[in-house]
């Protein structure tokens, strides 16, 4: 690999010339623009690349960003970490992903290789709020800017808190559901309300709903930690009551999947028996039979906001760790597809 001494050998020039050259420092010395140039004309050619880890050595600054988590390869993890790539090298930065396979997993073997690498910041998907306390814990004397991006119940003075806004999507999914005449709508959420996300998803509903008048059945709203077989066994028992709800809103994409099947299972028709809407990831809403409207979150700007939030604490070397977390709610999208339709006449309420 070619060194700086290398190039300043072949140019008869000094090391620490060179050096500030080609890290934009050449004003220090007042070195003349002829020899600036040869300097990085001669890098050029004889393929020079910056060591990235030896500059972070030396300066203490890294153009490194951590992106931590338990499901790097999970659908909203990996748009947010495709939105946090974009914006890292359009400013010139890197991510490295580093994967934990649990909270527990977060041991000070995981915090010490995170701090070796000299990070400059680190954003974080996934974790516990206990969790993110060990990390905020861990980073905090080393100055080094958290960001966590999820639904996850962060410590108070966490740093950066990036999530979607859950009001505004159910407002938009219940208004959809009632303008189509719908007036019995269940709620089955996917997860489990220990979940920070799962309990904003329910509130939201609860407050949209409130909005409209409409009265929430506690038989109609669900909630758990479910894989396929359990959705398919939550959803046909909702939809086998009597009265059964004429839409209802899936807490995540996957579990509208699962509801539609069921449904068909059922010998119920999506839409024109009951409507069902998706919370999450428009992607996969297009794959559904039928297409799945759904609220899609905004997993890849939250990943780009993440990465510009931090990259302008970078500057400062510090984190007010003493101050609240301050949180940013990005707004949702509601994306109509063919899973809902107008309540139909058979379907009277009650």
């Amino acid at each position: 690999m070619v060194s700086i001494t290398d190039i300043a050998a072949r140019l008869g020039v000094s090391r620490t010339t060179v050096s500030l050259v080609l890290n934009n420092r050449s004003d220090q010395l007042r070195i003349s623009d002829a020899t600036r140039s040869r300097i990085l004309s001669t890098a050029g050619e004889m393929g020079y690349r910056v060591n990235a880890l030896a500059r972070a050595a030396s300066t203490g600054n890294s153009r490194v960003l951590g992106f931590l988590t338990t499901a790097p390869d999970e659908g909203p993890s990996a748009r947010i970490l495709t939105g946090a790539i974009d914006e890292a090298t359009r400013q010139g930065f890197f991510v490295k992903v580093l994967r934990i396979h649990n909270d527990s997993a977060l041991d000070d073997d995981a915090l010490e290789r995170c701090l070796e690498m000299r990070l400059g910041a680190l954003f974080c998907v996934y974790l516990s709020g206990s969790g993110v306390q060990v990390l905020r814990d861990a980073l905090e004397p080393h100055s080094v800017p958290l960001a966590v991006v999820d639904d996850v119940d962060t410590p108070q003075n966490c740093g950066l808190h990036i999530l979607s806004d859950y009001e505004s999507g159910m407002d938009a999914a219940v208004d959809h559901l009632f303008a189509l005449g719908h007036r019995r709508i269940g709620l089955l959420m996917g997860l489990s309300e220990q979940e920070l996300g799962a309990r904003q998803r329910r509130h939201a509903f609860e407050r949209a709903m409130a909005l409209h008048q409409l009265t929430v059945v506690p038989d109609w709203v669900r909630a758990g930690d479910w894989g396929p077989n359990e959705t398919d066994a939550v959803a046909r028992e909702v939809l086998s009551l009597s009265p059964a709800p004429t839409a209802i809103i899936a807490g995540t994409d996957f579990t509208g999947l699962a509801v539609i099947r069921a449904a068909r299972g059922l010998g119920l028709r999506v839409p024109d028996d009951v409507s069902i809407l998706g919370f999450g990831d428009a992607r996969i809403g297009d794959w559904a039979d039928p297409p799945m409207a759904v609220v899609a979150q905004p997993f890849a700007a939250m990943g780009q906001m993440a990465v510009r939030h931090l990259l302008e604490r970078l500057p400062q070397k510090e984190m007010p760790w003493s101050d609240p977390a301050r949180e940013i709610r990005l707004p949702t999208e509601l994306i109509l597809r063919a899973s809902t339709a107008r309540v139909s006449q058979t379907n009277t309420q009650p």
